[in-house]
């Protein structure tokens, strides 16, 4: 996010397996930010220092749930 110093992803719908997949947000700089399991809507992420962040996902590959939906950042 170019104009950003810092900001927050808005997941409207996270749905994977607790425990067992989960979605890690790091800074640009390597911090971590947040892990992120289970069943939540309309969150925002903790607050990310920096212009980028990078999202990992990890999946046991046993259950299928429904994933993510990031559908908006916000500016801070």
């Amino acid at each position: 996010v170019p104009e950003a110093n810092s900001f927050a992803l808005f997941f409207e719908k996270l749905s994977l397996e607790k425990g067992f997949d989960e979605l890690t947000i790091y800074a640009e700089d390597g911090t971590l930010v947040q892990r992120l399991t289970g069943d939540v809507n309309d969150i925002y992420s903790e607050t990310i220092h920096g212009k980028r962040a990078k999202l990992v996902f990890k999946s046991d590959k046993s259950i299928n749930q429904y994933g993510f939906d990031l559908t908006r950042i916000a500016v801070k």
